[in-house]
C-alpha cells in the first residue's frame, strides 16, 4: 500500500538577541534566536548540547579581539575599538539557558538533534536543519520582516532591530524599552537623519546585550539611500507584494528564456532599481549577481566574480559562466 504524504505545521515561540558568529577569520555580528523547544538558530539550527559545543569550539563568540573588524548584515564592516563585553562563554550559555526556561518552565519535549547539526533526505550530501523564512511572524502572531539601524541617544548609536508589520506598524528594539511607529512616521525619520543615523569614526555604539565600543574605520557602509530603499522593498515583501530582488528575478528568467533587446532592458530597470547592496542577492550562492552584469555590461564583469579571481591568483582553469549571446540590433 502507497501511503500518501501529508505535513502539520506548529508554531513555536522564541526571542533573539544580539551575538557574533566566527566564520573563518572574519566575525559576522548576528540574531541569535533561541526557542522553546531548545533550538537555537545561529547559522545552523542547533539543540542546546550541539550549542554549547559551537560556542566551545569557536563558532559562537562572545567577543572578538580589540581592533578587529565586525561584519553588521545590512549596514557594514567596522573596526571594533575599546569594547566592552557583556558576556562569557559561560554567562552566555545560562543566558540561552534562562531564554528557554521563560518560554518553556517545565523544559517539556525539547528537541533532540542526535548530535548532528545537518541532516539527508534522499541524499548523500547532508543538509542544515531548516531555519525560518525571511518572513515569519515575529509578535503578535502577525507576519513581519526586521531590519537594522543605528538609532541616536545618549550620546550613543544604538543598533536596534526594526520590525515590520502588515499592519504598517514598526517596532524598535534595542534600547531599554521597544518603541511603535506608523511606518510613514519611520520613513520620515529616516529620511531626516537626525534620530537614525550611521556612526562614525570615534562614535560611542552599544549593541544592547552584547558590547559597548568605539566605533574604527569603516572597511564597507551602506549608503543611508540605499538603506531606506531597502525598507520600502522589505514593506513590499510584508505585505506580500514582490520586492525588487523577485521582480529583477523574474526579469532574469525572461531574458534568459528569450532574448531580446526589449527583455534587456526589462532586466537593465529591474536590476538597477535593486539597493545595490543587495543586488548580490539576484543570483544564487554561487555566482551571485555575476551573470546578469555579464548580460547588461558585458561578458567582462566575469572578471568580478570571486570564483573566477581566486582561480586566476592559483593558476587553475578559469571558470565560466553561460549567458546567451545579446540580440542583434534590427
Amino acid at each position: 500500500m502507497k501511503l500518501a504524504s501529508i505535513c502539520r505545521t506548529k508554531e513555536i515561540r522564541g526571542h533573539e538577541f544580539p551575538a557574533i558568529i566566527r566564520n573563518g577569520p572574519c566575525y559576522f555580528l548576528i540574531n541569535l534566536q533561541v526557542f522553546a523547544d531548545g533550538l537555537v538558530n545561529c547559522w545552523q539550527m542547533v539543540d542546546l548540547p550541539i550549542f554549547k559545543e559551537k560556542l566551545r569550539r569557536g563558532w559562537v563568540v562572545t567577543s572578538i579581539p580589540e581592533k578587529e573588524a565586525l561584519n553588521i548584515h545590512g549596514i557594514g564592516i567596522t573596526a571594533v575599538n575599546g569594547p566592552e563585553w557583556v558576556h562569557t562563554p559561560k554567562s552566555l550559555v545560562g543566558f540561552v539557558e534562562e531564554v528557554v526556561m521563560s518560554l518553556n518552565p517545565r523544559l517539556e519535549n525539547l528537541y533532540d538533534c542526535h548530535g548532528r547539526d545537518t541532516y539527508a533526505v534522499n541524499t548523500d550530501n547532508p543538509r542544515p536543519w531548516k531555519t525560518d523564512q525571511p518572513i515569519s511572524p515575529l509578535v503578535h502572531g502577525m507576519f513581519g520582516a526586521s531590519l537594522h539601524h543605528f538609532h541616536i541617544g545618549d550620546g550613543s548609536f544604538h543598533l536596534v532591530n526594526i520590525q515590520l508589520f502588515k499592519d504598517d506598524s514598526a517596532i524598535i528594539f534595542g534600547r531599554s524599552e521597544p518603541v511603535t511607529l506608523p511606518f510613514n512616521e519611520l520613513v520620515q525619520q529616516l529620511e531626516k537623519r537626525d534620530r537614525f543615523r550611521l556612526p562614525e569614526r570615534g562614535d560611542q555604539v552599544v549593541i544592547d546585550g552584547l558590547v559597548k565600543f568605539t566605533c574604527g574605520d569603516w572597511d564597507y557602509r551602506v549608503e543611508p539611500n540605499a538603506l531606506l530603499a531597502e525598507f520600502h522593498d522589505l514593506h513590499d515583501r510584508v505585505h506580500g507584494r514582490p520586492g525588487a530582488i523577485q521582480e529583477c528575478v523574474r526579469a532574469y528568467e525572461h531574458y534568459m528564456a528569450e532574448p531580446s533587446s526589449n527583455a534587456m532592458e526589462a532586466l537593465r530597470q529591474k536590476y538597477e532599481a535593486v539597493p545595490e547592496h543587495l543586488r548580490m542577492y539576484c543570483g544564487d550562492m554561487d555566482t551571485k549577481d555575476i551573470p546578469i552584469r555579464m548580460i547588461l555590461y558585458g561578458k567582462g564583469e566575469i572578471e568580478n566574480w570571486s570564483h573566477y579571481q581566486l582561480a586566476k591568483q592559483l593558476g587553475q582553469e578559469l571558470p565560466s559562466i553561460t549567458i546567451p549571446e545579446p540580440p542583434k540590433e534590427p
